[in-house]
């Protein structure tokens, strides 16, 4: 069999040819690149978002958000895999020091977005720009949130259980948990931003009401005197009761 084969002015070397001191030294550099790319690209995409949402009014700020949380989901679980397990895969063999990174990234971004959100659309309600607010509650967060769906982190706590695993895998094994256990917390919390904002704009809406008819209310000497009787009601006030 040939082992090798020219293509243009290129060699191409089969995996037999190269050897183990080399192919180690690959493996190494390719998991070094893979690192780069993480970090790189997440500074790239927060980057940008955390510029956006400076600027007010910035609608594109949870669209940016969005993508950030799409390229970590996407990230991290590839490091669910391997080339040899698609499920089940030993944890010696999954590189978790690699997804460590992504799921810190990935629960300071979700964190991020949740507080963006929260204040942003408070400003939008006290200024009563309804469209923007509901774009951030109807489109931005559900965006965020239909990418964190895809997100697939297993659970790894029977195998720590039993034991029997080096303790450089073990240490990795239990921080990728308790990272694990935040970004789920930092979801759920996510998920519950809806009504929190929502509830938000009710108050405000509460109080504007009130403030209204409490200006178009008589005061109260007014309606001591008998002889003057309102014959017809304010139209804000027939409207709203």
């Amino acid at each position: 069999m040939e082992m090798k084969r020219k293509t243009k002015n290129y060699i191409i070397f089969t995996l037999a040819e190269i050897p183990t001191v080399i192919s180690s030294a690959l493996t190494s550099l390719g998991d070094a690149l893979g690192v780069h790319v993480t970090s790189t690209s997440w500074d790239q995409h927060f980057r940008l978002g955390l510029v956006a949402s400076g600027s007010t009014p910035n609608l594109e700020s949870g669209k940016l958000f969005g993508e950030t949380i799409e390229d970590l989901v996407t990230l991290c679980n590839q490091c669910e895999v391997t080339p040899d397990w698609i499920i089940g895969a030993p944890l010696d063999e999954l590189p978790i020091v690699e997804q460590i990174p992504v799921l810190h990234r990935l629960d300071h971004t979700i964190h991020t977005t949740r507080l963006w959100a929260i204040n942003e659309s408070s400003k939008y309600a006290h200024s009563w720009n309804v469209d923007a607010f509901f774009k951030i509650i109807c489109r931005d967060i559900i965006n965020c949130l239909s990418h964190l769906s895809l997100l697939k982190l297993e659970d790894h706590s029977l195998t720590i259980e039993k034991g029997g695993l080096g303790e450089h895998v073990q240490v990795c094994t239990l921080m990728r948990a308790k990272l694990v256990s935040e970004v789920k917390e930092n979801i759920q919390k996510l998920k519950n931003t809806p009504a929190k904002c929502i509830e938000c704009l009710a108050s405000i809406g509460r109080v504007i009401c009130l403030a209204i008819l409490k200006m178009i209310f008589p005061p109260a000497f007014f309606w001591k005197n008998e002889e003057i009787q309102p014959t017809k009601s304010n139209g804000y006030v027939d409207q709203y009761l």
